[in-house]
């Protein structure tokens, strides 16, 4: 404007209009900066009262964190007070039951040897009347007297013995003696005329093969098979149940390898009485023969029953542990309610549940559930169980268990029980049996466990007395 209106030089000009335009930036800034400086003012002073606030806070909760250190130091010296007390009170009470407990103890073990003593003394006395016994004697009757005994002779003492023997009185052995029908089941599995048979375990709906659960029959002298349920009583009387479940778990074996080699997704059930479990020397070699055979662990199913399970003692759950340990399956069959502890039997090592299918579909039965049975499958699946459905007779049960979400069903709908054939099982002398037990004292026996050429001398079983069992038993508890 002063160069065009004014008519002032150019440099001039220009000089003057950037004097101009420095001296209105200048105060542009100083405007700016007083500006700024006002608003940092008031943000500094927002800054002090709240940090003011915050400090009288922190203080305000550092007292209360005070009062309540010294109110848990106060409680902490009560609780160590009133411990004391009671430790001192319990001391004062056991220390007594201590002491008795230890003349008991003195007590026990004075029985447990005056028991032996007088066992061994009761030997020795068997033993003088065997020998008496086994001299020719010299009897002084009267000539009639004599007659009549050489007339009734042995015939006449097996009668009267066989008449107050008791007498069996169910299955096939019923109205045999007892006696008898023990001889018979011991001279069957002594001959190891223990068999087995099949019936198929398979998968719903498919229908495919994937188990198969193996029961022993027994072969009497006459060749008629003996079922579990007409020799399993005087088995367990005559303590025969465990060599048969050794006979049982060879056959087993030799099965399993021969189907191994055709379809190795086959598996086996086969059961394990508590007779086993709570029998040392049987369980043990049971668990050597499952050692050996540790490459079949995957399809070797040991079946266990519910009793049994909730009646399992300390004895029972280590061999059951040894089983697992070696990574062979269980199995709980012959369910007599469906009251289930999944978490308790998969931490025992079960995975797989057998039920009847009348047990989960039929409504008018009393079974005991604490849910419904429909979500019985879920509830063990939750915990890495398997349920199966057994004794499936009709294709209405199949349909049904089929909604209760059943993985495996067994029953004579897909077939019945069929023995093994004989090329299968290999020659009968290949068995890791021993001989029963006889009632006189038998001489060192040797045992042969499987095809194993392993042999160990074992001493013959020593009965001992009642009261020096329970003795024993009592010294092991204190």
């Amino acid at each position: 404007m002063l160069f065009l209106v004014a008519g002032i030089p150019a440099a001039i000009s220009g000089l003057v209009s950037l004097t101009l335009l420095l001296a209105l930036a200048w105060w542009q800034f100083s405007a700016l900066r007083t500006a700024d400086r006002a608003d940092l003012g008031r943000q500094i002073g927002d800054l002090s009262s709240t940090v003011t606030d915050v400090a009288r806070a922190l203080a305000d909760i550092s007292r209360r964190v005070s009062d309540l250190s010294h109110r848990l130091q106060a409680v902490e010296r009560r609780e160590s007070s009133i411990e004391a007390a009671a430790t001192e009170a319990a001391e004062k009470t056991v220390h007594p039951l201590a002491k008795e407990l230890a003349v008991l103890t003195g007590l026990i073990k004075d029985i447990a040897e005056a028991a032996a003593v007088h066992e061994q003394t009761l030997a020795l006395h068997g033993q003088e009347m065997q020998n008496l016994a086994a001299r020719p004697q010299v009897i002084m009757a009267p000539a009639a007297s004599a007659a009549a005994t050489a007339s009734t002779g042995p015939a006449a003492e097996t009668a009267a013995s066989a008449a107050t023997s008791p007498v069996v009185r169910h299955g096939v052995l019923a109205g045999l003696a007892e006696p008898d029908a023990l001889a018979l089941v011991q001279r069957a599995v002594k001959g190891g005329r223990v068999e087995i048979f099949l019936q198929p375990i398979v998968t719903l709906p498919q229908r495919k093969v994937r188990y198969y659960e193996a029961t022993p029959r027994l072969r009497a002298d006459d060749g008629s098979l003996l079922q579990p349920d007409d020799y399993a009583e005087i088995a367990r009387s005559g303590r025969l149940q465990a060599e048969i479940d050794l006979q049982v778990l060879l056959r087993s074996v030799q099965v399993i390898r021969r189907l191994a080699t055709r379809n190795r997704e086959i598996g086996l059930f086969l059961d394990l009485s508590a007779d086993t479990l709570v029998d040392s020397e049987a369980m043990g070699r049971y668990t050597e023969f499952l050692e050996t055979n540790r490459a079949f662990a995957p399809t070797l199913v040991l079946q266990i029953a519910q009793e049994q399970m909730r009646m399992i003692g300390p004895v029972e759950a280590e061999a059951m542990a040894g089983v697992v340990e070696r990574g062979f399956k269980l199995a709980l069959h012959r369910i007599r309610d469906l009251r289930f502890d999944a978490r308790d039997l998969a931490e025992r090592g079960v995975k797989f549940v057998k039920v009847p299918a009348i047990g989960l579909l039929d409504r008018t039965r009393d079974i005991g559930a604490e849910i419904h049975p429909a979500d019985l499958a879920d509830l063990l699946s939750r915990h890495g169980i398997d349920l199966v459905g057994e004794a499936i007779d009709t294709e209405g049960q199949v349909v049904d268990l089929l909604d209760y979400d059943v993985k495996f069903g067994q029953g004579n709908l897909f077939a019945p029980p069929k023995p093994v054939r004989a090329d299968v099982l290999g020659p009968a002398d290949r068995r890791p049996a021993r001989e029963p037990v006889e009632a006189a004292p038998a001489p060192m026996q040797r045992v042969e466990l499987g095809t194993s050429d392993h042999k160990r001398e074992t001493p013959p079983p020593r009965r001992t007395g009642t009261l020096a069992d329970l003795a024993k038993t009592t010294i092991r508890r204190v």
